[in-house]
């Protein structure tokens, strides 16, 4: 797939890159194309507020509606108890 014919559309944006990088495990694990925009100063200097921190997830648009079901579900799932 050549994803410079891939028609990108944001799907989630997060300041927390351990977040976004299970939010981008889980879609590749779907194997859905994932696309990562992070300003280069935020990465280089390790920034984690403002605008500069800023992780954009995109995802082809003809998956918005897969992503967000699988997104949804995710979200919605019961935390499992924990042993005491």
């Amino acid at each position: 797939m050549d994803t410079n014919l891939i028609n990108w559309v944001t799907i989630s944006e997060f300041y927390d890159p351990e977040e976004a990088y299970l939010v981008i495990g889980l879609l590749e694990a779907s194997e859905i194309p994932v696309k990562v925009e992070r300003e280069t100063a935020g990465r280089l200097f390790g920034l984690t507020v403002g605008p500069l921190a800023k992780i954009t997830i995109l995802v082809p648009r003809e998956k918005r509606a897969e992503v967000e079901k699988i997104l949804e579900d995710v979200l919605n799932e019961p935390e499992s108890p924990e042993n005491d």
